[in-house]
C-alpha cells in the first residue's frame, strides 16, 4: 500500500518545490522592476535591489539569470546578493528536500526496504546545505544592515522622512476615510 503511494508522494514534493521556485521568481522579478523604477541612486539602501559586497552599493547587475554569472555593473564582481530577510516561507522551501528525504527514509524503514540509510544521509546533506545557505544569507544581510544604517536606513519603521524624500516625484495614494 505504502509502496504504491511513494511515487505520488515524490511527485507532490517535486511539484511543491517547482511551484515555490516559480512563484518566488515571479514575485522577485516584479519587485526588482519596481525598485529600479523608483530610484537610481546606488547609495540609497533598498531591500529589493541586489547589493554588491565588494563595492558596497546597489549598482545593478548584468549577465545571466543564474547568480553565479551575475556581475556588478560597477566593479565586475560576482559577489552580488539579495539582501531581503529570510522569511518563514523561504525557510520552508529550503527545508523541503530534507523533509522529503526524511519522510521517504521512514517509509523505507517501515516497509523494510534497504534504502532508508541512503535517504537519511541525503536528509542530513540537505540540512547541511540549508544551514550553509541560511548562514551565508544572514552574513550578507548583517553586512548590508551595517552599511544601510550608516546611510540612515531604519529597519521595521513604516517610512521615515529620509525614505519618503528618496523619490519626491512619486505620488502617495490617499485612501478615502470611512
Amino acid at each position: 500500500m505504502i509502496l504504491e503511494l511513494l511515487p505520488w508522494a515524490a511527485m507532490v514534493v517535486v511539484f511543491g518545490i517547482l511551484a515555490y521556485t516559480v512563484i518566488s521568481g515571479i514575485r522577485r522579478h516584479k519587485e526588482w522592476k519596481d525598485a529600479w523604477n523608483e530610484c537610481d541612486d546606488s547609495e540609497v539602501p533598498d531591500l529589493r535591489k541586489d547589493w554588491c559586497r565588494n563595492c558596497k552599493g546597489h549598482h545593478g547587475t548584468y549577465g545571466g539569470g543564474d547568480r553565479k554569472r551575475s556581475k556588478c555593473k560597477k566593479c565586475d564582481s560576482t559577489d552580488v546578493h539579495s539582501v531581503t530577510p529570510i522569511t518563514l516561507l523561504q525557510k520552508f522551501g529550503y527545508s523541503l528536500p530534507a523533509l522529503a528525504f526524511f519522510t521517504i527514509g521512514i517509509v523505507c524503514q517501515i516497509e523494510n526496504i534497504g534504502l532508508n540509510y541512503i535517504c537519511y544521509g541525503l536528509a542530513v546533506l540537505s540540512v547541511l546545505g540549508f544551514a550553509y545557505v541560511c548562514s551565508t544569507k544572514s552574513a550578507v544581510r548583517n553586512k548590508w544592515l551595517i552599511w544601510a544604517k550608516e546611510r540612515g536606513y531604519e529597519e521595521n519603521v513604516e517610512k521615515s522622512e529620509v525614505q519618503k524624500r528618496r523619490n519626491p516625484l512619486k505620488k502617495s495614494v490617499k485612501r478615502p476615510e470611512v
